[in-house]
């Protein structure tokens, strides 16, 4: 091919995927700002295009002004496409209004906002923003084009029946997994069915960003959840896989949230984990220590015999 006409139709691509990039940023804008101001926030989408890293963060100019920044890194990266970035979008939002589990204290001093921990923005993303975001468009047309892995198709059978819902649910799944940069086929079992004795069970819950295959766990279990609850799926709901993985979000979202009003569903979910000891991350602060400290203490009774951290 001529070198001209090459570099002609790279700079087209290039200025088209800027204008797709812009376009779904400007629809964020319009759709999220009611949620935003529902809570008494503004809201401030910035698009960093020139910025090649596919990443992006939530923060705040002050307690009533919150803000996303979004690198063009989300778009250009390999296997990304609309979908993924809208599902770094809701990830983001999930920050902001995504519930527990929270970020240690500190955050809210350095953010202006105590935002969700990573594992609870992903599930926001999944269980809630997503659904509702996708809501009214024609689903199997999207995979259809982009590609997606018939096993997912089997995975959202056994949870919908309607061929929207199931189109809906391998959709989710697919942005996450280009999100996530992960194979279409990349597939994660749901750990709650079988748990295993290699799995990094935490006390408290993990506020850094788990590995990938954590993540994709995060969105199967998500997606699946048709609870309409503040904090979505709990482990004492049906089915129980729809509920966080404990990967990340670790006994103590248990122990916090479900132990008082479910007590023998919580320690009979407990005690059929295989767990010897609890993994701590190499990143977590003295917070998320005492956190673990406290609730190893004061569910001696449960865990008697299990060591704090490996």
């Amino acid at each position: 091919m001529n070198i001209v006409i090459m570099f002609l139709l790279l700079s087209t691509s290039g200025f088209a995927s800027e204008a797709k990039f812009n376009n779904t940023l400007n629809q964020a804008r319009s759709y999220f700002s009611p949620l935003y101001q529902k809570h008494g926030k503004k809201l401030s989408i910035i698009g960093e295009w020139d910025y090649d890293e596919n990443n992006a963060k939530a923060s705040a100019y002050t307690v009533d002004h919150y803000y996303i920044e979004i690198y063009g890194g989300a778009l250009k990266a390999e296997g990304t496409n609309i979908d993924s970035l809208r599902a770094m979008i809701c990830h983001e939002v999930g920050h902001h209004f995504g519930g527990a589990p929270f970020m240690p204290a500190y955050y809210e001093d350095y953010y202006l906002f105590r935002g969700s921990s990573e594992g609870q923005a992903d599930y926001f993303a999944t269980s809630t923003c997503l659904k509702n975001w996708f809501r009214g468009e024609d689903h199997w047309k999207v995979i259809s084009s982009a590609g997606f892995s018939t096993k997912d198709q089997k995975f959202c059978q056994r949870y919908y029946q309607s061929r929207s819902k199931i189109g809906l649910c391998v959709r989710i799944i697919t942005a996450y997994k280009k999100m996530l940069q992960m194979k279409i086929e990349s597939s994660t079992p749901l750990n709650w069915l079988a748990p295993k004795e290699d799995y990094p069970y935490m006390l408290a819950s993990s506020v850094i960003h788990p590995k990938n295959k954590c993540r994709l766990e995060t969105a199967y279990a998500g997606v699946i959840c048709q609870k309409n609850h503040p904090l979505g799926c709990l482990s004492s709901d049906t089915p129980i896989e729809a509920s966080r993985p404990l990967c990340w979000a670790g006994i103590g979202f248990l122990l916090d949230f479900e132990y008082p009003t479910n007590k023998a569903e919580t320690i009979d979910s407990i005690n059929r984990l295989p767990i010897k000891e609890f993994y701590k991350d190499f990143y977590e602060d003295d917070e998320v220590n005492e956190h673990a400290k406290r609730l190893k203490a004061e569910f001696q009774s449960l865990v008697p015999s299990i060591k704090l951290y490996k």
